[in-house]
């Protein structure tokens, strides 16, 4: 089970992959 810090970290990465990938 991922801890509350790591599972924010995975979504920061993962709005970041979305915005590169949109633009």
């Amino acid at each position: 089970m991922t801890t509350y810090i790591e599972a924010q970290v995975d979504n920061k990465h993962a709005s970041e992959l979305r915005t590169n990938f949109n633009t």
